[in-house]
């Protein structure tokens, strides 16, 4: 909670850079890396191993969540949050990422980036409330 307080998120297949665009005057505050792997087997806790954002290796990882096992199929997806260093995130304007999450052995399923932000043109008080703890959902035609 904060004046001028906002944020803005990206997200995307893994491997894909993350374009966030900030707006004139931002000033980074805080980021989250969100990362959701599927080991393709049973696990009951998801690896926290910190990864490369950027150039930049994260620290370790926090598993947000429970990790949802499909057993039909015997894997499990679990999702990773990962903080990073608000001096990692271009200001205002566009800035491109790239995250390798091999660092953490399970293969990557999808990736957000959420930035949160102070914008001076802004004079309210505002506040971000981020809801941790992605599930997957598994869904096929065949029932």
């Amino acid at each position: 909670m904060g004046v001028g307080l906002d944020y803005a998120v990206a997200g995307g297949a893994c491997g894909t850079p993350l374009t966030v665009t900030l707006p004139p005057g931002a000033i980074p505050v805080t980021s989250y890396l969100y990362v959701e792997y599927n080991p393709q087997s049973f696990v009951a806790a998801g690896k926290t191993n910190p990864i490369n954002f950027n150039g930049n290796t994260t620290p370790a990882g926090t598993q947000e969540g429970a990790p949802v096992s499909y057993i039909g199929y015997t894997q499990t997806f679990y999702n990773m949050r990962y903080g990073l260093d608000p001096s990692w995130i271009t200001g205002a304007g566009q800035g491109v990422y790239k995250v390798l999450t091999t660092a953490n052995g399970d293969p990557c399923v999808g990736e957000s980036l959420m930035v949160l932000y102070t914008n001076p043109a802004q004079t309210s008080t505002n506040a971000v409330a981020i809801a941790d703890g992605n599930n997957a959902w598994h869904i096929e035609e065949n029932g």
